[in-house]
């Protein structure tokens, strides 16, 4: 009676008992139901993130809540290109459009352009960056623009709609986010342009998705008190 209590407590069903009682594969049986139960902590884990991130929006006003998700591999064309300041970025785009033309590419469906920030840090200007837009093969490279494929990643995602000139906001939401969920940053941020002054004439009306590559940190490490300065990171 111990034993059933004991394992109804863990979860099993009075089926999955009377099989372990019947003489199959204890720990089989065991084993099974661990990787269940981790199974639903992980996803119950996952709404309590979606959850955080909409009381973080009603604090802090922004558009969306911060959202983990997966971003799938693709192919992307790319320049690797530094910027005298911020405002210089939509001047590169246009060279970059050109040799991608040039090389014959055909964007992939839906589009998908971005920007790498290949510096830990927040920077005025000679910001060193990746212009990126996903394309459907890689081409042969001509002068700086170069081709290759990116792996899936796990992103902290926020939708940021107006002006670039108001960012910060959303960094700032998207990494305390961050830090205050147990995730690391693992690779560069980058900036997801969905509509902008090519398609918008009112900047109130621009939307960038900024996505950021992280990580859990293992338990024992989050509880040994140090955090990441999110300061030192983009905003």
């Amino acid at each position: 009676m111990h034993q059933i209590s004991a394992l109804k407590q863990a979860g099993f069903t009075l089926e999955e008992i009377v099989r372990i009682n019947s003489g199959e594969d204890e720990e089989s049986i065991l084993l099974n139901k661990k990787s269940e139960l981790l199974s639903k902590i992980a996803e119950l884990t996952k709404q309590v993130a979606v959850l955080d991130g909409y009381l973080a929006k009603k604090k802090s006003c922004l558009l969306s809540p911060v959202l983990i998700k997966e971003v799938p591999e693709c192919i992307v064309a790319y320049m690797k290109t530094k910027l005298d300041s911020y405002d210089n970025l939509f001047d590169k785009m246009p060279q970059m459009g050109e040799l991608m033309e040039q090389a014959g590419c055909i964007c992939a469906l839906p589009e998908y352009c971005f920007t790498n920030y290949l510096e830990p840090s927040y920077k005025e200007e000679d910001i060193l960056v990746e212009l990126c837009e996903s394309v459907t093969e890689c081409k042969d490279d001509i002068g700086e623009l170069h081709f290759k494929t990116i792996p899936k990643l796990q992103v902290a995602s926020i939708f940021h709609k107006g002006s670039y000139n108001t960012l910060a906001a959303s960094y700032e939401s998207v990494l305390r986010y961050v830090e205050d969920n147990g995730y690391e940053i693992v690779g560069s941020i980058r900036e997801s342009y969905i509509d902008g002054v090519w398609n918008k004439e009112d900047e109130s009306e621009w939307l960038t998705e900024i996505q950021v590559p992280i990580k859990k940190i293992p338990v024992k490490n989050c509880l040994s008190g140090k955090k990441m300065n999110v300061r030192s990171v983009l905003i």
